[in-house]
């Protein structure tokens, strides 16, 4: 079981908005290395009606961003939230996923599936993103996607 954030205060009546936390964000983070937190591991699920798997990631730390970002783009805080989705039910997607899992699986000294899946809850991880563009229909889009991966 995945715990909840145990550094967040409930909110009350006596509170100004300003003691609020900022709502995190979801994007895509810029081309760069990372230390992130996966709350919840890899997540099994289904994404438009395809197997799947997702691995979502808060962001804990900036290491370096290597990428040119947009003059009235804002970089990630601490906090903010980005994930990778591997749809299985095609050799490119099943490819990736084994890609993104092997080391995991070596860190982890296992192959099993489920095994990795199970020991990815709730850790940090050192991770080197790019971001990049979907393919035909979904030219407009952007994705996250995951270079290296490491638990630290």
């Amino acid at each position: 079981m995945v715990e909840k954030n145990s550094n967040f205060v409930p909110v009350s009546d006596d509170q100004d908005l300003g003691d609020l936390p900022d709502l995190p964000k979801f994007s895509t983070f810029p081309n760069g290395a990372y230390v992130v937190l996966s709350e919840a591991g890899i997540e099994a699920k289904d994404i438009a009606e395809h197997p799947a798997y997702e691995f979502a990631m808060k962001l804990e730390e900036i290491l370096e961003v290597t990428g040119k970002i947009a003059d009235d783009e804002e970089l990630p805080k601490v906090g903010d939230i980005a994930s990778v989705a591997f749809m299985v039910d095609n050799e490119f997607g099943a490819g990736n996923f084994k890609e993104f899992m092997k080391p995991l699986g070596k860190a982890f000294g296992t192959t099993n599936i489920r095994s990795i899946r199970e020991m990815s809850v709730g850790k940090k991880y050192m991770v080197v993103l790019e971001r990049v563009n979907g393919k035909k229909e979904n030219a407009d889009k952007v994705y996250q996607r995951i270079k290296a991966i490491s638990p630290v």
